[in-house]
C-alpha cells in the first residue's frame, strides 16, 4: 500500500499536536479561554491513565475503580501560540462556572490554575483576570469531545463509546459516590444532582 505524504494534518483531526494537561504541581498554567463551556464526564484513573467510565456495563467499575468527574477545557497559551486542552477536577470546573459567569463574554479571559500545595493530588485553584487584546486573533477551539473520543480510542468502535452527552455536561454539585451507576443515565443523574442521596 502506498504512503499518502501530506504536508499538513488531515482537516478531520484539527487537534493533531494538541496536548492534554492536568494542572502541574511545580509551576502554575495559563491561558486564555475560548468561549467555550467545560464539557466533561465520569472517569477512572487505571493503567497510569484516565479512562472514561461507560457505565453499568464498565469493566473498571466491575473491577472495583472508583470513579470521579472530570472536566476538559480548551484553552490558546498565547506564548506559545497553541491551543491546549486542561483536564479539570468537579471542583474547579465549579469554580469556573461562578467565576466565567462574572464576564461579559467567555473568550479571551486569562485562567490561570495552580495546585494548594506541590502534590500532584493537591487542590486546584482557578483564578480568572481580564487580558487585554494583542492584536493576534485567538483560533476557534477544537472541538473537546471528538479530541477525548480520539484520544480515548472511542472513535474506532462507535458501540465502545456509550458515554451520553448529558454524560459530558458540567456538574452542578459535586458528585457523592455510592458504587457503580447502573446506567450513563443514572451516571449523569447523580452527576448534575438529580438523585437525592
Amino acid at each position: 500500500m502506498p504512503i499518502d505524504w501530506t504536508d499538513s494534518p488531515p482537516n478531520d483531526q484539527p487537534w493533531a499536536g494538541t496536548r492534554l494537561l492536568r494542572c502541574p504541581t511545580a509551576v502554575p498554567l495559563a491561558g486564555l479561554t475560548l468561549g467555550v463551556p467545560i464539557i466533561g464526564c465520569p472517569t477512572h484513573y487505571a493503567g497510569g491513565r484516565t479512562q472514561p467510565c461507560s457505565g453499568a456495563t464498565c469493566k473498571l467499575c466491575l473491577d472495583g475503580h472508583s470513579w470521579r468527574w472530570h472536566g476538559y477545557l480548551p484553552v490558546y497559551n498565547p506564548d506559545h501560540r497553541k491551543q491546549i486542552v486542561l483536564e479539570l477536577t468537579a471542583s474547579a470546573a465549579e469554580d469556573y462556572n461562578r467565576l466565567i459567569s462574572d464576564y461579559p463574554s467567555s473568550t479571551g479571559v486569562k485562567l490561570t490554575v495552580r495546585r494548594a500545595a506541590k502534590r500532584p493530588n493537591a487542590r486546584v485553584i482557578l483564578t480568572l483576570e481580564p487580558y487585554p487584546p494583542n492584536g493576534h486573533p485567538l483560533p476557534p477551539p477544537i472541538d473537546v469531545r471528538r479530541y477525548l473520543e480520539h484520544m480515548w480510542g472511542l472513535d474506532k468502535d462507535p458501540q465502545q463509546n456509550a458515554i451520553s452527552d448529558a454524560a459530558y455536561d458540567a456538574p452542578k454539585t459535586l458528585p457523592i459516590r455510592r458504587g457503580p451507576p447502573q446506567s450513563i443515565a443514572d451516571a449523569a443523574a447523580e452527576l448534575l444532582g438529580a438523585r437525592q442521596p
